[in-house]
């Protein structure tokens, strides 16, 4: 419940803020695991050119600001439960996107093409505003979302899971190797 972190963190192996009571956090420029959570007044987190982080995990931050992060190279990110409303601040993450339980994120708005494998599950997303580039990508679970329009830019595989209130399913762009529709009721 610390309100400043009183030194930053240049390098480690791993760190964890928990519970934190301050408003914005700096990224370390060197790490392999980067742990943030149930840090409820944080409204930013920023990277400085060359931050390098194995990876990063955000879990429960309700009003956090991550478009901070472009300047950061990210190998994986994880978010869980975090009142994010767009994904800009994630270009340069490189093996996984994994977006779970966002309730306001309602567009895909990134640009990435590094391609890394994507999984967006429990989200209300409705729209892709920017092409999907991926070589693997799996949206489960969408929540109240009755149609959907997918725009692939480059993507190999494409899982749609368990998005049983989707009645309409469009998907726009470039080819797709394989497509899998599982559990969509209402389609």
């Amino acid at each position: 419940n610390r309100i400043d972190v009183p030194a930053w963190v240049h390098d480690c192996t791993n760190v964890e803020f928990l519970n934190c009571g301050f408003s914005e956090l700096k990224l370390p420029l060197k790490a392999e695991n980067v742990w943030i959570e149930d840090c409820k007044k944080l409204k930013q987190i920023v990277a400085v050119e060359g931050t390098v982080i194995e990876e990063l995990v955000i879990r429960r931050c309700d009003n956090v600001d991550l478009t901070g992060l472009s300047n950061a190279e990210i190998k994986k990110v994880k978010l869980y439960q975090c009142g994010i409303t767009t994904l800009k601040g994630f270009e340069n993450v490189l093996r996984l996107l994994h977006v779970k339980d966002c309730r306001k994120l309602r567009i895909w708005d990134l640009e990435n093409d590094n391609n890394p494998i994507i999984k967006i599950e429990i989200c209300p997303i409705r729209t892709f505003a920017k092409p999907l580039f991926s070589s693997d990508v799996t949206l489960g679970k969408l929540n109240r979302c009755n149609s959907l329009e997918v725009v692939i830019g480059a993507v190999e595989d494409l899982r749609i899971e368990e998005c049983r209130e989707i009645q309409e399913l469009k998907i726009t762009g470039n080819k797709l190797d394989t497509l899998v529709i599982d559990n969509l009721g209402a389609l």
